[in-house]
């Protein structure tokens, strides 16, 4: 989602249960990296790559991370920092979209 990998729907990495619903779990990682640029007139843009993944049982935590790239413009409004970010999941599964448009305020991270 905007605040965790963004390239994946909120909610859809890790477990899922019988009816293809997400299951949770006990543990997760969020790896987010961004790098940003603001120009002094209150506009910028970022480039991002994310990884995680939730995991069921905390002994069940590795590596095993789903990764997305992608491309945000970002906008210090009267309101406070306005993003939108175009996130590319990589290695995408069966019935995975292309890429996921966020929209949120405040910083990532």
């Amino acid at each position: 989602g905007d605040n965790s990998i963004r390239g994946f729907a909120t909610d859809s990495v890790g477990p899922r249960d019988i009816f293809d619903e997400p299951a949770g779990g006990e543990a997760v990682i969020v790896v987010n990296e961004e790098l940003r640029y603001m120009h002094p007139l209150g506009f910028g843009g970022v480039v991002f790559w994310d990884a995680g993944n939730v995991f069921a049982k905390a002994t069940d935590i590795s590596l095993d991370l789903r990764h997305a790239l992608g491309v945000g413009l970002r906008w210090d409004s009267p309101v406070g920092l306005l993003r939108v970010d175009l996130g590319f999941p990589l290695a995408r599964r069966e019935g995975e979209k292309a890429y996921r448009i966020f929209f949120s305020l405040g910083q990532a991270f």
